[in-house]
């Protein structure tokens, strides 16, 4: 066999063998993704950016809330944040508790029981 057939034989296996390829596949996520972006720092972000949406909600100055600072109470199943919003009218008490098996997040406030898919925190995140 003449080398320039060989050398076309073996560019046409590799063309072949490369474009036959399926394409590469976007790796999702690891699936404890939402759960590691539950933080405490996060959580305060969210709590403080809630709490002022509430506040323009019912015709009331934003800037008169001033922060939501929570203690953590964290393991591999449970997090638990004990938060307050500190706002001009004094300060108002949130308790958010998050489950990994459950995959969603019960947060008490003064306005009641709320409950939060981790899809729908990681919207929020994602705002």
């Amino acid at each position: 066999m003449k080398p320039a057939v060989v050398l076309l034989q073996l560019l046409a296996i590799l063309t072949t063998a490369c474009c036959l390829q399926p394409p590469e596949e976007t790796v999702p996520p690891p699936p404890d993704h939402q759960w590691n972006n539950i933080t405490k720092s996060n959580v305060e972000d969210h709590c403080l950016a809630k709490a002022k949406e509430v506040a323009r909600k019912k015709g009331q100055l934003t800037f008169l809330v001033f922060g939501c600072g929570c203690d953590a109470e964290e393991n591999e199943t449970t997090k638990i944040y004990d938060c307050e919003v500190s706002a001009a009218d004094g300060r108002h008490p949130v308790k958010i508790t998050c489950e990994k098996t459950k995959r969603k997040c019960s947060v008490i406030s003064e306005a009641g029981k709320d409950y939060y898919t981790f899809d729908e925190l990681e919207e929020f995140l994602n705002e």
